[in-house]
């Protein structure tokens, strides 16, 4: 009881605001120079910010205490009664939103899907996550996320016949024509090299890659190859009657449906070229067989098996044109609508009280 009575101290969320109030100052400057992906992931999704070699309380952890803070309050020091009724709503109603935030921040998941017309698709690419992809026969048997990849180490697994040498790996490259020919470069590498590049500030237009030597395959599959994350040809190794696919990507997970785009729209503000409104007719097919169609518009979303699908953009690129729908899963996005409706509730809640009281002395 005595941490119960401690957390419920007013003096916490006295210091712990300030404190908040500096982290997003920071956080927004930060943004300039290091981008929204890696701002946030600093100073907003952090339980622990560290200036130099000293931590301090990242946005998570306050956001917790103050939550924690607050429900210790509501139970043991507010007085549960009609007349405070409305401000124990409206406390309420501030730990539903800070829970909330707090599961999104540590749950949700943002990717996105590009299809052409008449196309299916039930896999989605993470916007900032990457990873190394070996597939064998269509069939990913190893994977490695891009923070464990470095230039001069070597991969070898007992799922792979072969051993990987990374001889250049960038998390953002520009890929360079390569002069000479050297027969120890196969397929794309013989081509190009890729050259480190100083990283973007939005972490989407940064462009990963790695050239790797592969050793031990037999014959002439032995050599150095190169995987680049915008590039759809990645290398291929044949051994032993499988085919290993060596892919550095975006990482991609499953959904529980699939989505077929049946027709694309996008009009356009006239004599400009400003896109005025994109619209993806799509069908819905669902594990069960089910299928049904949907339209998609840029403000209106699709929500479906806790996704959310909104219509992001359109890319046209060598004749062909993809219509690019932004995939959100967020287990807490029901939590700001239930948050404000409290709030709102406990306001006209004291709002009544207080007028019928000020009536009541007035009389």
């Amino acid at each position: 009881m005595r941490i119960v009575s401690f957390l419920a101290r007013p003096q916490i969320l006295f210091f712990t605001m300030p404190l908040l109030m500096v982290i997003l100052t920071l956080g927004t400057l930060a943004q300039r120079y290091m981008g929204l992906h890696d701002a946030q992931a600093l100073f907003f999704d952090s339980w622990i910010l560290w200036i130099g070699p000293i931590p301090a309380p990242g946005m998570a952890t306050l956001c917790a205490l103050i939550a924690v803070s607050l429900m210790c309050k509501l139970i043991t020091k507010s007085p549960w009664s009609i007349p405070k009724g409305g401000i124990i709503l409206t406390h309420l109603g501030v730990v539903l939103l800070l829970a909330g935030g707090l599961m999104t921040s540590l749950t949700a998941e943002e990717s996105f899907i590009m299809l052409r017309e008449g196309e299916t698709g039930s896999m989605v690419s993470d916007y900032h996550q990457r990873e190394l992809a070996i597939v064998k026969d269509e069939q990913v048997i190893k994977q490695w996320p891009m923070d464990q990849l470095r230039s001069g180490m070597d991969i070898q697994d007992a799922a792979l016949p072969f051993l990987l040498h990374i001889e250049t790996f960038c998390r953002n490259c520009t890929p360079l024509v390569r002069e000479g020919n050297d027969p120890r470069y196969k397929d794309l590498a013989a081509k190009l090299n890729l050259v480190p590049a100083d990283l973007q500030p939005q972490d989407e237009d940064n462009q990963a890659g790695i050239v790797v030597e592969v050793r031990g395959a037999g014959g002439d599959q032995d050599g150095i190859y190169l995987s680049h994350e915008v590039m759809p040809r990645k290398p291929a190794i044949t051994h032993e009657g499988a085919t290993y696919q060596i892919a550095l990507r975006k990482v991609q997970r499953p959904l529980p449906f699939s989505i077929m785009l049946k027709a694309f729209e996008k009009q356009i503000h006239p004599g400009t070229d400003v896109a005025r409104e994109y619209q993806s007719d799509i069908v819905v097919t669902e594990s069960s067989g089910v299928s049904w169609p949907a339209i998609i518009r840029m403000n209106e979303p699709l929500r479906t098996q806790g996704y959310t699908l909104y219509q992001s953009s359109v890319i046209e690129t060598q004749g062909e044109r993809f219509s690019v729908l932004a995939v959100v899963k967020n287990k807490g996005w029901l939590f700001p609508y239930i948050a404000c409706a409290v709030m709102a509730m406990g306001l006209i809640w004291h709002s009544v009280i207080r007028l019928r009281q000020a009536k009541g002395g007035a009389a």
